[in-house]
């Protein structure tokens, strides 16, 4: 292939989505209260996926893949205490239909050292989150998460095939869309949900719950977010730790003390820097954070 055509069919297959403006509504009070009054919500989730294969410029559909959208908003939808019906479902009418519309892209990337081939090693994600219902202004936001591709490649773990692409890591990164619809629960109903949320099933919905608190300043939420430094899992003491800092909660010092002693790394990184945050704020007049703020 001459080498103009190959750097086309490379822009071609590593180009991003449509950079054009996807639709977000903010909820209004009047809004936020007919949420807060819903006791069940259809759960209605449309997801397709794409990639653009090596001897071509289109892009082609990923059968049959799937994300586990629905679930994990099961998981928050339950923990905020509401009724979760799904199409198909038997069960009574629904007061709120939540509307999941999302696109993926396998993102490839041509390696001409290391394991020399031509892989879908990233996977990018967008789409948006809305909440409906009878008589009330429709409540909208978007989600855009990427991961990788990476320069260099020493390891073909399934990448050849465009389903392998690392979805699950865009689909559970920071800015993904478990984060997001998280950000519109805990606005509907305060940070309840996302304290329960730290004891979920589901590994993700945890870090992001742990990650999630460190943004809110209520009550009860460093007494959590102290406790999960005790937890088994290596990266939820992390998130702990970093949302400790970021709220700089005085009386979490001496969990962050026994945090410096942990034996994962991160986990002591974290308590040090956030131990330095809270030196700020040791011996003010007033505390941190109030409770009940």
């Amino acid at each position: 292939m001459p080498l103009k055509r190959l750097l086309l069919a490379l822009v071609v297959m590593v180009g991003g989505f449509s950079t054009q403006a996807r639709a977000v509504v903010t909820a209004d009070e009047a809004t936020l209260a007919r949420l807060r009054a819903a006791e069940s919500v259809l759960l209605v989730v449309d997801q397709s996926y794409v990639f653009t294969p090596r001897t071509a410029y289109r892009k082609d559909p990923i059968e049959g893949y799937q994300l586990p959208f629905a679930r994990v908003a099961r998981y928050l939808l339950e923990d905020a205490g509401l009724r979760v019906v799904e199409p198909g479902e038997s069960g009574a009418p629904t007061d709120v239909t939540l509307t999941i519309s999302a696109q993926g892209r396998a993102i490839a990337r041509l390696y001409l050292d290391g394991v020399k081939d031509f892989l879908y090693t990233g996977a990018e994600i967008i789409g948006d989150i809305t909440f409906t219902a009878p008589g009330m202004t429709s409540w909208s936001t978007e989600f855009r998460s990427q991961y990788g591709p990476p320069l260099r490649l020493n390891l073909n773990l399934g990448f050849d095939r465009p389903e392998g692409a690392p979805f699950m890591e865009a689909f559970n990164g920071a800015t993904s869309f478990i984060a997001k619809l998280m950000a519109m629960v805990s606005k509907i109903h305060g940070t309840p949900p996302l304290i329960a949320a730290l004891d979920d099933g589901n590994h993700a919905v945890r870090l992001h719950a742990a990650r999630t608190l460190g943004t809110i300043n209520e009550a009860g939420v460093s007494d959590a977010l102290m406790e999960l430094l005790g937890d088994s899992d290596s990266r939820l003491r992390k998130e702990a730790a970093w949302s400790l800092g970021k709220l700089r909660v005085a009386a979490a010092a001496p969990a962050l003390t026994v945090a410096l002693d942990d034996p994962d790394a991160d986990v002591r990184w974290f308590a040090a820097w956030a131990l330095a945050r809270l030196e700020k704020n040791l011996g003010a007049e007033e505390p941190a954070i109030a409770p009940g703020n």
